[in-house]
């Protein structure tokens, strides 16, 4: 390539003439920057990423990308650099960026605020302390050559405006740009679709009993508490959460009489009651999640499986359990006991506690109750908020209430001595079961299950006598 006189322009580092060498750079982070996005499906990481991106390429301050929502005339952003008031909207034909949403043309000024359209910016940068020079504002196409969004660039770096190439790079960009978010608004439909039938399908099962109501809400919120105080990535949160949201389906296959009766069950309607579990994974295993939630049966269906390999369908022990079924279970047990039932009020929070406290390491988790510990007053919120009575510490239930909610022996999980398994300790501040502490509720048990005896033993002699 030759200069004005006719001799050769510098040639760059690697050899090739400076023009070609910045063409081969751009083609370079052109190429990048579309690989890039069109790998990330969650338009949530897609926006940021974009921007990003193009400040990085254009060498500018600030890039913001809007997306236009033809139902309520406006684009948005849920991404504007510098910006940290979450999802930004404005309206179609307003300012440089609804204009050329409106029209579908480009806008590239030096100084904005000379602009016609400057006092938008002028409000705007008032606001947030900045300010707005040049400025590149370009149409996001679609194939059929309708306005899909608006890249918008601010405050060149390198020169007091953007140059021609600014806006090729940007032209470029676009159709590829529109490609990925097409793409990644369709996964979010699909996935709030996804989401919406199950949520409809717990919602089935609650509604098969209504002092049930509520639980599979609860446990998700408990259980997606645990999971992010106990670091689980997000990936993994969204197993737990769809798991925790599922995790009754199987009680669809139980017969109502079983979930309504309001007294103790019988063996056969016990392991009737305990079959949900295995009706759950054999249900869930036939959905073809996506690769992502592939886990969510497996997680569901161990949400009574215990440390100790006493639980059920598997008798799982804790290496073959995963963690998330481990934050399900003590928070399906949680609920079960916090509930109001047919058969018992609701425990007061010291039993709940000496319970989950006592089966620390041998039924629970030791991290998962240490975390549900911390947690409390988070979980007493959203008990709260879901207008749930707390029994007074001193009611005292009929018989304690085994992870199905039941009052039955074989759901309060009885020692030889008949003194409740599950009451062992009442956990001390830090989570831990401190042994006066586990002496009391060992007591308390003890006493339980004696007057519960006592109970039995005057209702078979009132029977003889009638």
């Amino acid at each position: 390539m030759t200069d004005e006189s006719g001799g050769l322009t510098p040639g760059g580092s690697d050899g090739l003439p400076q023009d070609s060498a910045k063409i081969a750079q751009r083609m370079t982070q052109l190429l990048e920057i579309s690989k890039t996005i069109s790998s990330e499906l969650n338009i949530d990481v897609l926006f940021p990423l974009l921007s990003m991106q193009i400040t990085q390429a254009l060498e500018c301050d600030r890039a913001s990308v809007y997306l236009v929502d033809d139902d309520t005339g406006e684009i948005w952003s849920k991404v504007a650099m510098g910006v940290t008031i979450g999802e930004i909207r404005l309206p179609i034909g307003v300012g440089f960026s609804g204009w050329v949403a409106q029209t579908g043309q480009s806008i590239n000024v030096e100084d904005a605020y000379e602009h016609e359209f400057g006092g938008a910016s002028k409000e705007w940068d008032q606001k947030t302390g900045y300010r707005t020079k040049s400025m590149l504002v370009w149409p996001m196409l679609r194939r059929d050559g309708s306005v899909q969004g608006v890249f918008q660039v601010m405050n060149k770096l390198t020169a007091d405006r953007f140059t021609k190439d600014d806006e090729e790079m940007l032209e470029a960009l676009s159709g590829s740009a529109a490609i990925a978010l097409d793409n990644a608004a369709l996964y979010t439909a699909n996935q709030n679709l996804m989401d919406s039938v199950f949520t409809t399908l717990a919602a089935t099962v609650d509604a098969k009993d209504a002092q049930t109501g509520g639980h599979t809400a609860r446990v998700l919120e408990y259980s997606m508490a645990l999971g992010r105080r106990l670091g689980l990535p997000p990936e993994r949160l969204k197993v737990l959460r769809m798991a925790a949201l599922l995790h009754d389906y199987g009680k669809i296959a139980v017969s109502d009489t079983v979930l309504t009766k309001p007294a103790a069950l019988t063996d056969d309607e016990y392991h009737e009651m305990q079959s949900h579990v295995s009706h759950t994974y054999n249900i869930l295993s036939m959905i073809e999640f996506p690769r992502e939630l592939k886990d969510v049966p497996r997680v569901a269906g161990e949400h009574h499986e215990r440390n100790d390999g006493k639980g059920y369908p598997n008798k799982l022990t804790k290496k073959d359990i995963t963690l998330e079924g481990r934050i399900l279970h003590v928070c399906d047990v949680f609920d079960a006991l916090a509930s109001k039932r047919y058969y018992k009020p609701a425990m007061p929070m010291d039993k709940m506690l000496a319970i989950i406290g006592g089966g620390r390491g041998s039924e629970f988790d030791e991290d998962v109750v240490d975390a549900f510990v911390e947690l409390l007053p988070e979980f007493k919120q959203i008990m709260a908020k879901y207008d749930m009575e707390q029994a007074n510490e001193d009611t005292e239930p009929d018989a304690a209430a085994g992870p199905d909610g039941k009052a039955d022996a074989k759901a309060a999980t009885p020692s030889k001595n008949g003194e409740e398994e599950k009451a062992k300790a009442k956990p001390s501040p830090d989570g831990k079961a401190g042994n006066n502490a586990k002496a009391s509720a060992v007591k308390k048990g003890a006493a339980a299950t004696k007057a519960k005896k006592r109970r039995k033993t005057a209702k078979k002699a009132k029977t003889a006598a009638s």
